[in-house]
């Protein structure tokens, strides 16, 4: 191939090879653009994939450990059966623009890790499945977080199989 510059069909290649290459950038700056928007704007309406969640135990911030105590042992005491355990969960932020990583946090005591967690918004008073999930771990917390933009005051919550569901949280989004 010819590339000189002293001849016509040199010139022509030259030219020929600039065009070649240039079409090459055009072409690999359109795609990266077309990815970074699409990205943008599935994100931005919630859609994307479950994120993952560790499959290590998350680092639980320690808790004093109450000193023991002892109750009187008589005969007419009795004690009142502890309360079972609830689930629980947190939000945050609790005021988010469209589009804002929201993150979820929270236990269901008595579940086994694994076991999977769908999170639901309330939409026309019934709760409706969104379209991200959870798995809790070992220890029964669980943490995910979701993408929206529609905005205004937003129930969510996160249900186990057969029902058993966090209470609600709310969100304030716009």
């Amino acid at each position: 191939m010819d590339l000189s510059s002293r001849t016509v069909a040199g010139r022509r290649n030259q030219l020929l090879a600039k065009v070649v290459v240039g079409l090459v950038v055009v072409g690999a700056a359109i795609g990266i653009f077309v990815g970074m928007v699409s990205a943008t704007v599935l994100d931005a309406v919630g859609i994307r994939a479950t994120e993952p969640t560790p499959t290590a135990a998350a680092s639980a911030s320690p808790t004093p450990s109450a000193a023991p105590t002892s109750a009187p042992t008589t005969a007419a005491t009795t004690e009142a059966p502890a309360p079972e355990p609830t689930p629980q969960i947190e939000v945050s932020p609790q005021d988010a623009s469209p589009g804002e990583r929201i993150t979820f946090t929270g236990s269901f005591p008595d579940l086994d890790g694994g076991t999977t967690l769908q999170v639901q918004r309330r939409e026309g008073g019934e709760w409706t499945d969104f379209p991200v999930d959870a798995r809790t771990r070992d220890d029964g917390t669980f943490s995910t977080y979701i993408l929206t933009s529609r905005t205004g005051e937003q129930q969510f919550r996160l249900e186990a199989a057969g029902g058993t569901a966090t209470p609600p949280v709310t969100v304030t989004i716009g």
